[in-house]
Formats: structure tokens, C-alpha cells, sequence
């Protein structure tokens, strides 16, 4: 499945529902862990998604974002993705070890996020994304947002020079 991969700058956090789903389609926010890292040039597909966790908010910032779509609703694809009913993985705290064979689609699209990220030569902020889902027309939407690293500040003159108020001899003598 190929996808678009966009760079991406939020400008507000967005929010998971509370007990209903948003105006914006919201139905559920996880914050997801991956341990892919840089140089690591040939990881296994099952490193991209390890871990997900529910949590309450994608924040502001800089991303590597793509989006891709299912067939089924969302409650369906937590449970296919989770091998989990829908709310069983709702506790907070609760950590969903990610089976990648059932993830398989996210597994893919957080792999071409990161390939596309080498390819543009854009650093990937730490080993943690977010997986924003959508309902649309009865079908799931799922949104990918990999945090980017923030360029350092180029170094700039701090107007401190050093000089040499009293030069060492090279005389010999």
C-alpha cells in the first residue's frame, strides 16, 4: 500500500474524545512505541510497531504524518489490530503488545514513514508515534504522526574573539 508522507506542523494539540466523539471524528488517540533508531538500516517490519497505550492527546509540533484508510469501522479495527474488544484496551496505563502480524497494515505505513524519512534526509525525534483514528462513513481512518527532531540552531557568532595580548617568543637564544 503506498502512501503520501507529508511533513506536518500542528498548531494546536488534538484532543481524544471523552465519551463521545468529536466534531472532528476523533474515536480514538494511542501514542505508540517503535525501536527503530538511525543507522539502523535494515530493521525487522515487527521493530516499526511494538507498543501502543491510549492516551489523551497528540501534541503541537513538527511531524512526519500520513494517513490510510479501512474498510471496517473503528471499533473492528482496534480489534484487529489490538486483539482486543472494543474498550477492553481503554484502561489507562494499559500497554497493548502490538502483534505484528495482526497490525500488519500499521506495521507497513509507520515502515514507509520511516523509509521515507531516510530518503529526505529528515531526523525522527526519539522511538514513540501517534495513532490518531478516525470514524468516516463507517469506515476507519488512521492518521500516523512520527514526531520530527528539531534542527539545531546553526552556531552564531557570540562576539567573544580570542587574541594574544602578549605573543610567546620563538626566539631561540
Amino acid at each position: 500500500m503506498g502512501f503520501t508522507i507529508r511533513k506536518l506542523f500542528l498548531n494546536k494539540d488534538i484532543y481524544a474524545p471523552g465519551n463521545t466523539v468529536p466534531a472532528d471524528g476523533t474515536a480514538a488517540v494511542y501514542e505508540c512505541s517503535t525501536s527503530v533508531k538511525p543507522g539502523n538500516l535494515e530493521p525487522p517490519d515487527s521493530a516499526h510497531f511494538e507498543k501502543a497505550f491510549r492516551t489523551d492527546k497528540i501534541p503541537q509540533g513538527e511531524y512526519f504524518f500520513l494517513q490510510g484508510f479501512s474498510e471496517t469501522d473503528v471499533e473492528t479495527f482496534i480489534e484487529t489490530v489490538f486483539g482486543k474488544n472494543p474498550g477492553e484496551e481503554d484502561l489507562p496505563g494499559t500497554v497493548i503488545q502490538v502483534d505484528p502480524e495482526k497490525a500488519d497494515v500499521l506495521v507497513n505505513a509507520a515502515k514507509e514513514l520511516w523509509l521515507e524519512s531516510l530518503w529526505q534526509e529528515v531526523n525522527l525525534a526519539g522511538g514513540k508515534f501517534f495513532l490518531r483514528l478516525l470514524e468516516e462513513n463507517n469506515c476507519c481512518v488512521f492518521q500516523i504522526f512520527r514526531p520530527v527532531e528539531k534542527p539545531r540552531p546553526p552556531l552564531t557568532d557570540t562576539g567573544v574573539h580570542c587574541s594574544l595580548t602578549n605573543p610567546p617568543s620563538f626566539t631561540s637564544g
